[in-house]
């Protein structure tokens, strides 16, 4: 056993307090006996570097020897239930003129660190189940599934980096994108057979028209037509029915055109 501060003498969770290793169940950093909201406002807030935690090893969750969002998802799916948490297998982040969004198939939990200027101004989601940030908003944790918000800003700023869990507590990867402008991001796979994928950001609400054409001119498919809300969004061509060759992928909306060649291979 090592020697704390005091008299106190480090017992076999790691902790100070000497009382031979009270800290037993995870989750239970504020060592009342029950793991709860409360748990989870500590530790997040032990993440941010705003408080410390009782029992610093149950907070370490997915034992992997890391203090993060990774360790809270755990915690939140635990008082959730496990049983009732979906387990995410990917995470879009999608940065709006009103903020931070974000898609996924299950429950995911965020820990961001921004750049911005001195006088950011930002709201975290209300109804979020597990939610804290600095004083000037460089580092954010957010874990929601009551929307798709991880906070809301008109201001302007940069991800420097995002961490997502799952409810498992397994890092899950993050695919980035800006929806503040006008566009589509690289068609995947490319060249392709018989289908591809590719994302279409819409900055402002309005009438989008996506349509795919052959070398001769000729619309040979519609991906969207219709009003869009400011938002992304995924499209995905199927072109089981068309001939080998060039295509031209066109989105159109309020002026703004974009083009991108894809070449069908059977």
């Amino acid at each position: 056993l090592g020697v704390c501060d005091g008299n106190a003498v480090e017992d076999d969770c790691g902790e100070c307090n000497g009382d031979g290793c009270s800290c037993t169940a995870t989750g239970d950093v504020n060592d009342d006996g029950a793991i709860n909201v409360a748990d989870i406002v500590v530790l997040v807030g032990a993440i941010l570097g705003d408080g410390e935690m009782t029992c610093s090893s149950a907070g370490d969750a997915n034992a992997d020897g890391e203090l993060n969002v990774l360790d809270a998802i755990v915690i939140v799916s635990i008082i959730l239930g496990k049983t009732d948490v979906a387990e995410a297998d990917y995470a879009k982040v999608i940065k709006t003129h009103q903020g931070l969004r974000f898609e996924s198939n299950g429950l995911v939990g965020f820990e961001l660190v921004l750049q911005h200027g001195g006088d950011f101004d930002f709201t975290l989601p209300e109804a979020a189940i597990a939610k804290g940030a600095n004083a000037d908003g460089t580092h954010m944790v957010v874990i929601n599934d009551n929307n798709n918000i991880i906070f809301n800003s008109t201001d302007e700023y940069e991800i420097v980096e995002v961490i997502a869990g799952s409810s498992s507590g397994r890092s899950v990867a993050v695919q980035i994108i800006d929806a503040t402008r006008f566009g589509l991001s690289d068609a995947y796979p490319n060249p392709f057979n018989p289908s591809t994928t590719l994302d279409l950001t819409v900055p402002e609400a309005g009438h989008v028209n996506v349509q795919v054409y052959n070398v001769m001119g000729q619309v040979v498919a519609t991906l969207a037509n219709g009003y869009m809300n400011a938002n992304a969004y995924t499209l995905n061509w199927n072109a089981g029915s068309n001939a080998s060759g060039l295509y031209f992928i066109k989105a159109e909306s309020a002026g703004n055109v974009q083009v991108q060649k894809v070449m069908l291979m059977k």
